[in-house]
């Protein structure tokens, strides 16, 4: 069962949505130690947060385990990762 589970509804390209994600995700994501590898439309999250970022046709889901370092953040994570989702959805 995931640590964190985030939803967003789009109405972007997903194609285009996923080149947002990787000049903006990513980098935020390495700033905390979390690699990110694309797959398609799929990123695999590896680190402290592990998991996977899917960008589908109406929506972006986000599903990830915590270290236990990273549980005792998981406030600051999960505010982390809706401000930024706000940023590049807005």
């Amino acid at each position: 069962m995931a640590d964190l589970k985030i939803k967003r509804v789009h109405t972007q390209d997903p194609e285009k949505l996923k080149e947002i994600f990787e000049t903006n995700f990513g980098p935020k994501a390495q700033k905390y130690g979390v690699k990110v590898k694309w797959e398609g439309l799929k990123a695999k999250l590896d680190g402290p947060v592990k998991g996977e970022l899917r960008i589908e046709p109406e929506q972006i889901i986000l599903e990830a385990k915590l270290s236990w370092t990273a549980k005792l953040f998981k406030g600051k994570i999960e505010e982390e990762i809706n401000k930024t989702l706000d940023e590049i959805l807005a």
